[in-house]
């Protein structure tokens, strides 16, 4: 994975957070105006995703002990713990990306011994992995919040900061979603 690639991830990741983060001020804000309806709206659209997001993203750790992803999905941290290993998993093949079979000096991605197959397998299935829960939080998430943060905007004809820079970014939530989902069918 190139430096690109992994550009992209790290933007992707804090995209993720940030969306988050503005979501649940959003869902705030709208407690302190007295929408009592679009309020409880948007808290039940950011639960609901994070917990069907955070258990597919536990499914995908699966080398992390049981008691661990237990922690992490309660806590709703596993699609964070997600990135950070796949972050993580891409630093180590950007510098450490020689075969391990010690026959030749080549990237992993190009030997074709047994090991060095194994290990790309490996590696593209992990890449795989994160860019579906990507892109289901995508679907599940961010679609739905920017239906409805689009729809309190017109029906309310009010467009404060907050609330725009919500749908700014859930919007592009959606953009890098549809890449990690053109990532999983191959059509990139």
């Amino acid at each position: 994975m190139g430096i690109v690639q992994l550009f992209t991830l790290a933007l992707s990741f804090i995209l993720y957070l940030v969306d988050l983060g503005t979501d649940v001020y959003l869902a705030i804000q709208h407690y302190k105006n007295g929408d009592l309806l679009f309020f409880i709206t948007t808290v039940a659209v950011i639960g609901l995703s994070t917990v069907l997001v955070n258990i597919y993203a536990i499914r995908v750790l699966k080398t992390i002990p049981w008691y661990l992803r237990a922690i992490l999905f309660v806590s709703h941290l596993s699609m964070i713990c997600l990135f950070v290993s796949e972050i993580r998993r891409c630093v180590k093949e950007n510098h450490g990306n020689e075969a391990q079979c010690g026959s030749s000096r080549k990237h992993f991605s190009k030997c074709d011994c047994d090991g060095c197959r194994s290990r790309l397998k490996e590696s593209v299935e992990t890449s795989l992995n994160v860019s579906f829960v990507r892109s289901m939080e995508t679907f599940i998430e961010a679609v739905p919040q920017w239906l409805l943060q689009v729809y309190i905007m017109i029906h309310q004809q009010s467009y404060p900061w907050y609330a725009v820079i919500s749908v700014v970014l859930s919007f592009a939530s959606l953009l890098f979603g549809v890449v990690s989902l053109e990532k999983i069918t191959g059509c990139t």
